[in-house]
């Protein structure tokens, strides 16, 4: 039985402090965590995120104001968040600023010993394989389903006991 596939999950988190007289400051945060909309990018789904959170943090700032207390001239910046497993990357790929993990790289992990499943559609390993055991670490961090390369790995089996993975569906 296959697992459906999981959409990438997007968080924003937008914030603002802003002092309200001597030695008192006002803060409001705010936070979205939602699914990456089919045909949506990360950047595309940031962004719309993004928009309803400023709007509300612009709100914030005209009640303080309002309010007769100070208010400085600008939003506080924040980097969003993206969680969830990372859309597949072309074969090859490696980032120019990042040197990957050898022991989660796709083609280090293609040479596992992997067992192929009767129906054809994945493969298993040994969860306590010594040769997997930054997998089996990087699994049970996640705590659910990843996605490296062109293939998606998840616990099987009692107690976790073996792992599992399967093609990535192209959209």
């Amino acid at each position: 039985m296959s697992e459906k596939p999981q959409p990438p999950r997007i968080r924003v988190l937008r914030f603002l402090t802003i002092p309200a007289g001597q030695d008192t400051w006002e803060k409001v945060e705010y936070q979205v965590d939602a699914d990456l909309p089919l045909g949506y990018t990360v950047e595309d789904g940031l962004k719309e995120l993004q928009q309803p959170l400023d709007r509300l943090l612009q709100e914030f700032r005209e009640k303080i104001a309002a309010a007769g207390k100070s208010v400085s001239p600008t939003i506080a910046p924040q980097t969003p968040q993206v969680t969830g497993p990372p859309p597949p990357l072309p074969p090859g790929y490696q980032p120019a600023t990042a040197e990957p993990e050898p022991e989660l790289d796709p083609s280090f992990l293609d040479k596992l010993p992997w067992q192929a499943y009767a129906s054809g559609l994945g493969a298993w390993i040994f969860a306590n394989l010594e040769e997997a055991k930054r997998l089996n670490d990087e699994l049970t961090k996640q705590g659910k389903p990843i996605s490296i390369g062109s293939y998606r790995y998840k616990f099987s089996g009692d107690q976790n006991r073996f792992i599992s993975r399967y093609p990535v569906k192209k959209a």
